[in-house]
């Protein structure tokens, strides 16, 4: 019986046409500009044979307006030699939509031109280099925004930084969680319902806090319908970072953050060629704020003055740790003042985005605290303490 089942299958194969081996499944991302203010995120989906299109699909995600709602198709196109065409509505509004595209091989790639209509508004579309996929975008915000339900550690995620992804659409039921809390929120990820959370069917939102109430947040989220998962996010500074025995940095079974800063002060203090003014533990992130200022380096013939605000962050290295602590040298800002005797010049800050600032290497500023407080540092190569 297995004999003569075999001889049916190899029977069936030759009957296939050629054609059916060769097929093949491609993925393109074309760019097509839908007018001024608009934005668009394409993808096509086609199956071949050789250069015949047998059958292909679109998925369209656009804005028709700045700040205005995404909304998103997905549209059987019929495929006719070269000309792949169909219709369908949008996800959100019901808007009608019509797809007639050409495509061609070009020299480099390919090329598709045509006609996008989304309701009354026909728009002639072209773009001339597509290359193909064979897999395609992967939508689902877990690749492209970290989420750690249980971190081993805080080697690679932030202490300070949550993820919560739930069901798109529930974003109010997660802000209502949240308010009264003492959070700050991340307004760039999770808030609106972009082509990731059309496509996924999720929504990631991101916030802030000190990390002594990650714990107790976390446990709440979770208990919300709708939430899939809740953990630690954002980006650990650890190659900037120094390890420390807890034991030895403890006063009444707690972990002595005035002697701690007292000390971080001096050593910052000192690796940067600076004098301290104050440092402060901030309540909304649990980091401590060292302010400095030493004459400056950049512009030492003017005579002016360097104030620099470091931002450490001083944690367990895991959760329910009782052995270790982490220092981070989290970021060092530089702005400069004049503070000659007399009338003073007004000098405006440096651009955070594109500008030249001062910039503060923070790792021997590491180096300089693990030797200062007898710590360890870390080797990201080895991805161990050293």
């Amino acid at each position: 019986m297995q004999f003569a089942g075999k001889i049916v299958a190899a029977f069936l194969l030759i009957l296939l046409p050629a054609s059916a081996a060769a097929q093949n499944v491609y993925y393109t991302i074309p760019y097509f500009d839908l007018g001024p203010d608009t934005h668009t995120n394409i993808v096509i989906k086609e199956t071949r044979d050789g250069e015949r299109i047998l059958s292909a699909e679109i998925d369209i995600c656009y804005q028709l307006e700045p700040e205005g709602r995404w909304d998103r198709a997905v549209i059987a196109l019929k495929a006719d030699g070269a000309r792949i065409a169909g219709q369908g509505n949008s996800q959100l509004a019901n808007t009608p939509i019509e797809i007639d595209l050409v495509k061609r091989r070009t020299e480099r790639a390919h090329a598709y031109s045509g006609k996008i209509r989304i309701a009354a508004k026909t728009t002639d579309v072209a773009y001339d280099y597509v290359t193909d996929h064979s897999e395609p975008n992967n939508y689902d915000p877990a690749n492209y925004i970290v989420l750690e339900e249980n971190p081993e550690n805080f080697a690679k995620v932030s202490p300070q930084w949550i993820a919560v992804r739930f069901r798109r659409g529930g974003v109010n039921a997660v802000l209502n969680a949240l308010r009264g809390e003492p959070v700050v929120l991340q307004p760039q990820n999770g808030l609106v319902q972009d082509c990731f959370a059309l496509r996924s069917d999720q929504q990631v939102l991101q916030f802030t806090l000190a990390p002594a109430k990650a714990e107790g947040i976390v446990v709440k989220l979770r208990k919300i319908e709708g939430v899939l998962a809740v953990g630690w996010s954002g980006f650990s500074y650890q190659d900037y970072a120094t390890r420390l025995p807890i034991a030895a940095w403890s006063k009444d079974g707690k972990l002595d953050r005035e002697r701690l800063a007292a000390e971080l002060g001096k050593s910052v203090a000192a690796s940067v060629s600076a004098a301290l003014v104050s440092s402060k533990w901030e309540h909304e992130s649990g980091e401590l704020i060292l302010t400095l200022k030493r004459l400056s380096q950049r512009y030492r013939e003017a005579g002016f003055t360097e104030i620099l605000s470091a931002r450490l962050l001083a944690e367990p290295e895991r959760l329910g740790a009782a052995d270790h602590f982490v220092v981070w040298v989290m970021t060092i800002t530089v702005t400069v003042t004049d503070e000659a005797p007399g009338p003073r010049l007004a000098i405006a800050p440096f651009h955070e985005i594109g500008g030249e600032g001062i910039y503060i290497d923070q790792t021997p500023v590491a180096a300089a605290i693990a030797k200062d407080l007898g710590g360890r540092t870390w080797d990201s190569l080895l991805e161990k303490w050293n």
